[in-house]
């Protein structure tokens, strides 16, 4: 018979088990009101409450890194909206360029200026060996825009000559909390309001901020990665950005370092030397009847364009020995079509060519030297006329014809001298020329030191350009 329960307010009901069966219990006991089986409590142990303390800690660590790599716990100022101020950039033959920097965070644009160059000794000593160094320092400005994501390429010039490419751009911008990623080198200091700190970026870098008080400016200098800056806050409105909607711009590749064709077909391929105009009809008279014995100097009613193409019709027409004149030389007639003795490489004139089309005097090896000189440097712009030769070797040249006057004078060599003399002429004041130069850009970059870009490093690259320039009437005048 079944033992009687009157009273089961007070008996904790044991979870079943897998086996049912209530023997499973480890603790229980006896009380008045029955039997009541207890819950087994878990005891931490000593190790087990060191490593639940070390765990604590870890997390807030992690919590407090994430804090402070996201600049919650810095005391460094954003910068201001819109910056402007220079920018020292060290090249490399020691020298520096001096350039204008603007900054506007609102357009994300950052717009770099060239105002001045000083050249360091190992480019004076370079000029001096590199035929191909032109010794031109070009304004160029240079344009980032980060929300078009393109890279803008300007070079002034005068009567449309303006050079403006286009190019993508990578990477992102200076961020406005690039002075949060830095520690405080040295404790700030009161300036009549204003707070000094001396900032340091894991690269070594550093920067000195001048926090302003109220409707005061933000001065910030920056030094290290081989450039210096010093910028001001400005109103948007004063930046005065270029607009490069004002031009028209040509696409550049800089994987394959080439401008499009249709650059050289522009006037954007011009270079416009100052006093290198059009000649006067009366100068143009002159060297034309220095082509032939007829003196068109009395024949007033011809036109300006009229004058300059009875010139280029005789220079089709004249030559002199065997290498002076349009088509005429070894390498246009059987010595280079033929014969082959006549050939490239074209660094200089062989032997076997010399042999071939001997040349007749003077004037006639300085012919000989500018044909090879063509051939060396090739073609240049299309657009550049009339005849467009390389500058280089139209000016040696022109100074060859110079000499070898005086040379054939003396010998008494009648056709030589004039025909140096037509030379002369000819180039000087009637072709153009063009000649080949790298402009190079600087580009503002930010470089990722560490993950997730907490400790930047604010670099300048340079992004050189191959330029082809056509100068108008500039023959036997630029050496480049």
């Amino acid at each position: 018979m079944a033992a009687k329960i009157d009273d089961v307010s007070g008996l904790t009901v044991l979870p079943k088990s897998k086996k049912n069966d209530v023997n499973t219990a480890k603790n229980w006991k006896s009380t008045e009101k029955g039997i009541v089986f207890e819950k087994e409590t878990c005891r931490l142990t000593k190790k087990s409450k060191i490593a639940a303390i070390f765990f604590g800690f870890a997390m807030a660590g992690c919590l407090v890194g994430g804090l402070y790599l996201g600049g919650v716990f810095s005391c460094a100022p954003e910068l201001a909206d819109a910056l402007e101020g220079e920018a020292d950039i060290e090249t490399n033959d020691g020298g520096k360029e001096v350039y204008n920097i603007k900054v506007d965070f609102h357009k994300k644009i950052v717009q770099l200026t060239f105002i001045s160059q000083t050249h360091g000794i190992k480019s004076r000593k370079k000029r001096d060996t590199d035929k191909e160094n032109t010794s031109v320092n070009f304004t160029k400005t240079v344009i980032q825009d980060y929300k078009n994501k393109r890279l803008y390429f300007i070079v002034p010039g005068k009567n449309g000559t303006t050079k403006c490419l286009k190019s993508k751009l990578e990477g992102e911008m200076i961020p406005r909390d690039l002075l949060k990623h830095a520690r405080n080198e040295e404790i700030p200091t009161e300036t009549k309001g204003r707070v000094a700190q001396r900032l340091r970026f894991a690269d070594d870098s550093e920067a000195d901020v001048l926090v302003p008080s109220a409707n005061e400016t933000q001065n910030l200098v920056y030094r290290g990665n081989g450039w210096n800056i010093s910028m001001h806050s400005r109103r948007e409105s004063e930046l005065n950005l270029t607009d490069v909607t004002n031009y028209t711009c040509f696409e550049y590749e800089q994987t394959t370092n080439k401008i499009e064709d249709a650059f050289y077909s522009s006037e954007q391929a011009k270079y416009v030397v100052e006093n290198l105009s059009e000649l006067h009809q009366q100068k143009l008279r002159s060297i034309s009847a220095a082509f032939n014995s007829t003196d068109l100097a009395s024949n007033t009613s011809q036109s300006h364009s009229r004058h300059r193409r009875n010139i280029m019709e005789k220079l089709s027409r004249w030559s002199h020995g065997n290498w002076c004149g349009a088509y005429t030389g070894g390498y246009e007639n059987h010595c280079g079509k033929v014969n082959r003795d006549c050939k490239a490489p074209y660094n200089k004139v062989h032997d076997a060519c010399k042999r071939c089309n001997p040349v007749t005097d003077e004037i006639d090896a300085y012919c000989m030297e500018h044909d090879r000189c063509l051939l060396e440097h090739g073609p240049g712009p299309s657009a550049c006329v009339p005849q467009g030769n390389r500058c280089s070797c139209d000016f040696q040249l022109v100074l060859g014809a110079a000499v070898s006057a005086m040379q054939c004078a003396v010998n008494g060599k009648s056709e030589c001298v004039k025909a140096a003399a037509s030379i002369t002429l000819l180039f000087r004041f009637v072709l153009s020329c063009w000649f080949p130069t790298n402009i190079c850009f600087p580009s503002v970059k930010i470089v990722c030191g560490c993950s997730a870009c907490s400790c930047p490093s604010l670099t300048t690259t340079k992004i050189c350009v191959p330029f082809k320039f056509c100068v108008p009437f500039g023959s036997g005048k630029i050496p480049w």
